[in-house]
């Protein structure tokens, strides 16, 4: 856990402050809920006093990020939007975080309240940020990028290590980890990837 600290909590962190709106109580929005950073913000949100709103794409990880604090978990299909409504009301959601991109952007643009933040800081869709006019038009939402390594966002790097690293060390931050390669198993380490799950290399004894 502590060998991907220095990624997936600080970009949880910093995303989290890209909105200079958040209260205690409000709500975030986020796909890709299952990966490292997506599990990162739900705890961090937890610990700042945020309820999260989480996308995942498969009914079986609802119940297992709900177990580690996540406060609404859905699957991203048809009627989403109407059950979320339904569940937290007229509730705030300033902020929120994709992942994704292409059509699920337009998704988590869809659940912000006015002049939300949407900011994108991945595309594993691998298609262009899609956002349904009214929500730029009618409801002003701001859409922004985020990149940890840009300079701007380096600086903050270390304030935001001193929030989360306690997290990690006392275990509420929690990645599961599918499988540990050595190095001289790079291919079969790639191809576990692409498959799907969180792999780590064994570097001990490498050089």
């Amino acid at each position: 856990q502590l060998a991907m600290l220095g990624i997936n909590p600080p970009t949880a962190a910093l995303l989290l402050n890209e909105s200079i709106d958040l209260r205690p109580g409000d709500w975030v929005a986020q796909n890709a809920a299952n990966s490292g950073v997506g599990r990162s913000l739900i705890a961090i949100a937890k610990a700042r006093g945020l309820k999260t709103i989480n996308f995942v794409r498969r009914p079986e990880l609802v119940p297992e990020l709900q177990a580690v604090g996540g406060d609404l978990v859905i699957v991203d299909q048809s009627g989403a939007l109407d059950k979320i409504r339904a569940t937290i009301g007229d509730a705030r959601v300033p902020l929120g975080i994709d992942g994704v991109a292409g059509k699920a952007s337009a998704t988590i643009a869809g659940v912000l309240s006015e002049s939300g933040t949407l900011v994108v800081y991945a595309l594993m869709s691998g298609e262009p940020v899609t956002i349904v006019p009214f929500d730029l038009i009618a409801k002003r939402v701001v859409v922004k990028g985020f990149f940890l390594n840009h300079p701007d966002v380096e600086l903050k790097i270390p304030g935001a290590l001193r929030e989360t690293a306690p997290l990690v060390a006392s275990g509420v931050i929690r990645v599961p980890i599918a499988a540990t390669y050595r190095l001289s198993a790079f291919r079969e380490a790639v191809a576990h990837v692409q498959r799907g799950g969180k792999v780590m290399f064994d570097v001990e004894g490498a050089i």
